[in-house]
């Protein structure tokens, strides 16, 4: 719900959702396929890697939109939002997933399990924040905000070129002046 008011759009506050979605689906999936239980501790592991993600993906769709609205063309735009955030956001989940493995070695399986699951979620979440959004911001997502973005700047031209009409009652002073 947040991106969908970030975006200004309902189809691209979801589709902004997709990147952060699917390290949790891939590394789920994995799970699941490998027969390792899943329990009210693994799934909450989801929701804070979530959180995490939609960091990095809100950074990059605002680098976007700052392109787009200073005139760069789409490909350029996508290059500063990558250019911008992206050196960030891999030094960052680096360090998230490196500190994550420092669990590894507890004694206690839930603290294990958050920790594994957590280092390799976080570095999925950087192919999908790093490859997924650009390709994604090079087709529809990006022509969604594009779109968006022309409308903003439309509207601020038409608020700006509006002027004040006079209002003659208003200039008129009841009030003398002193002698």
């Amino acid at each position: 719900i947040v991106m969908i008011f970030a975006v200004r759009n309902i189809l691209a506050g979801f589709m902004t959702m997709l990147p952060n979605v699917y390290p949790i689906g891939q590394i789920f999936g994995l799970i699941s396929f490998a027969g390792i239980p899943v329990d009210i501790g693994t799934m909450m592991t989801a929701a804070i890697a979530m959180g995490i993600g939609v960091d990095g993906t809100l950074h990059k769709i605002t680098w976007f939109k700052k392109g787009i609205a200073d005139g760069k063309s789409r490909i350029d735009s996508i290059a500063l939002a990558v250019g911008h955030s992206g050196p960030a956001i891999w030094e960052t989940s680096a360090v998230l997933a490196l500190g994550m493995l420092m669990l590894f070695p507890s004694e206690l399986l839930l603290v294990i399990r958050f920790g594994w699951l957590m280092a390799a979620i976080i570095a999925v979440a950087v192919a999908g924040d790093i490859i997924f959004l650009p390709a994604l911001l090079g087709g529809t997502l990006g022509t969604l905000l594009i779109n968006g973005v022309k409308r903003q700047q439309e509207a601020a031209q038409v608020s700006s070129t509006t002027s004040v009409v006079p209002q003659p009652h208003l200039s008129k002073s009841n009030v003398t002046a002193p002698r």
